[in-house]
């Protein structure tokens, strides 16, 4: 769940904040708090869902699924406040009700400086027992318990393929804030037991210290075959197809999907690509190994597309192909499972532990074998179509209700 944004004034406001010297920045600011034997319960917890917005990341999926799984339940008597910047666009996305949850406009970005007085002086005002950031982003003293999500360590341990991003560019200042973060949190949570590996190896933290928590995955409703061929119809998109959807980073390996299909392509005339996810300009590398190969006529650049036309993908694609190198959870083949499309997946980083035994998984730079696979699930047959029905149970695991659930149980363990 790599992610964008200028963070560079906020962490370089941090290190004058902490003194200019790495020890000050990761000694603890936070003003003590009452212990979970004293505090009254239930309790009163506060969520960035700043998060979500137009161009709707992996984190903000994982704040809206869990706002999701919150919804319609009594959360075991808790109150949950939610900070957004557009309460009309989160009601609207949530369905038209949010009862329980009590929306609290706010306006900015989670990231601002800004928030390292203003939050304190809410929660202070709200009586916030518990604060959850879902991307490392807390204020250093918030007079409550601080729970933190760090989804992966991409810029740290990705560094020579992520070198134009800028968390990656100032890595050494990222690390520290990370550290600090982590220092002031009362818990620590992340989406799988790769990334708390990474956590511990490159912050530092002792592993009983971070928890795992799966993210929730939203299943869509299949489209009207009338709505889902309007919208393919709509975004140029013929079948057969390839699909996949994400980021363009260097570490996802879209290049090596492209020769991939290239070597698939050339038996069967009549299959495209289709990339779907926001075009990075500082990531051009697909667009001209496509055009290098002579495939610039089979490779659609969707770029971002609407959660509708997505499902319509999703619902229409011969598979869903991630050849990434990394991931910290691997969200789209999740929701490619849930509409029945079959997955071929990289075997790498935390993709196993997700996909369980509902895909086929092959070494990303085996580009040989990775055609290989994708040409048996393109001809489809039995064994296909029971790796299908297993990629619909596997999801179950990650319903937004059991994220929900796990994530006040962190709360309350507080």
């Amino acid at each position: 769940m790599a992610n964008g944004g200028n963070i560079v004034p906020l962490l370089q406001g941090m290190w004058l904040m902490g003194g200019g010297s790495s020890e000050s920045l990761l000694q603890s600011a936070a003003t003590p708090v009452p212990s979970s034997a004293t505090r009254p319960k239930p309790l009163r917890i506060a969520v960035d869902a700043r998060y979500i917005n137009d161009r709707l990341s992996g984190i903000g999926r994982y704040v809206l699924n869990a706002l999701r799984g919150w919804i319609g339940s009594d959360n075991a008597g808790h109150t949950i406040h939610v900070l957004t910047h557009d309460p009309a666009d989160l009601t609207a996305r949530l369905g038209g009700d949010v009862v329980p949850l009590k929306l609290i406009h706010l306006p900015g970005s989670p990231r601002k400086l800004g928030n390292q007085w203003q939050l304190p002086r809410l929660f202070k005002e709200l009586k916030i027992d518990v604060f959850h950031t879902a991307d490392a982003f807390a204020p250093l003293a918030t007079g409550t318990q601080t729970v933190i999500t760090i989804h992966d360590l991409i810029p740290l341990v990705c560094t020579a393929e992520q070198s134009p991003a800028l968390k990656t560019k100032y890595s050494w200042l990222w690390r520290l804030w990370l550290k600090r973060q982590c220092a002031a949190a009362a818990c620590i949570l992340t989406d799988s037991q790769h990334s708390v590996i990474d956590i511990t190896r490159e912050l530092g933290v002792a592993p009983e210290r971070v928890k795992v928590i799966y993210p929730g995955v939203e299943v869509p409703r299949a489209l009207a075959e009338s709505r889902r061929q309007d919208l393919l119809a709509a975004e140029g998109v013929t079948r057969p197809f390839v699909l996949y959807v994400g980021r363009r980073d260097p570490y996802k390996n879209v290049e090596g999907l492209i020769r991939v299909f290239g070597r698939v392509a050339a038996a069967q005339s009549d299959l495209k690509l289709v990339i779907a996810g926001d075009r990075d300009p500082r990531f051009a590398g697909p667009e001209a190994t496509a055009e290098r190969l002579g495939l610039s006529d089979r490779v659609l650049f969707a770029g971002q597309v609407s959660d509708e036309t997505l499902t319509a993908f999703y619902q229409s694609a011969g598979a869903l192909v991630n050849l990434s190198s990394y991931e910290g959870f691997g969200l789209p083949v999740l929701e490619a499972m849930g509409m029945g499309c079959p997955v071929l997946s990289s075997d790498k980083a935390s993709l196993p532990e997700v996909c369980g035994n509902a895909a086929i998984l092959a070494d990303p730079l085996d580009e040989a074998r990775c055609a290989a696979e994708l040409s048996k699930i393109l001809a489809g047959g039995v064994e296909v179509t029971a790796m299908i029905r297993r990629g619909r149970d596997n999801v179950k695991r990650f319903e937004p209700a059991q994220q929900a659930a796990a994530l006040l149980m962190a709360y309350e363990s507080l």
